[in-house]
């Protein structure tokens, strides 16, 4: 793959990891979305900015066990008989508040990474650098 950037000065989105801790984080997002059923939701969220869980995320609780309100629908969509599925009686809902918890870290993460990069000077091997000057 660094051959591929080298040449196209684009890193292959199929391939594509955050910074830092953030690429761990996403490599157990992956691995508990496999087990699920759940790997293209998490895939095209990171690779397109598509999904439940690029957008804004449903809230924990302040203890942080759990997703709020579980008479909310599905942050999925998960449908029965044309009708929203409850969080609360979703059958994926552990996995989704797993999810839903590392994303959070995630989006951290990449925050404290891009920030400890701050005034540090870009190499230019990359087009969409986010430290490069307009």
């Amino acid at each position: 793959m660094q051959f591929v950037a080298e040449l196209t000065k684009t890193w292959p989105k199929d391939m594509e990891w955050d910074h830092g801790e953030a690429g761990e984080t996403q490599a157990i997002m992956e691995r508990i979305a496999q087990q699920y059923g759940l790997i293209d939701d998490v895939r095209n969220a990171h690779r397109y900015g598509q999904g439940w869980i690029s957008g804004e995320l449903p809230r924990l609780t302040k203890t942080g066990d759990r997703l709020v309100n579980g008479r909310a629908p599905c942050p999925r969509g998960c449908l029965r008989r044309k009708h929203p599925i409850l969080r609360r009686a979703c059958s994926k809902r552990e996995a989704i508040y797993e999810l839903v918890k590392l994303e959070r870290l995630k989006r951290i993460q990449v925050a404290e990474f891009w920030k400890a990069c701050e005034g540090k000077p870009c190499c230019g091997h990359m087009r969409n650098c986010p430290l490069k000057k307009d």
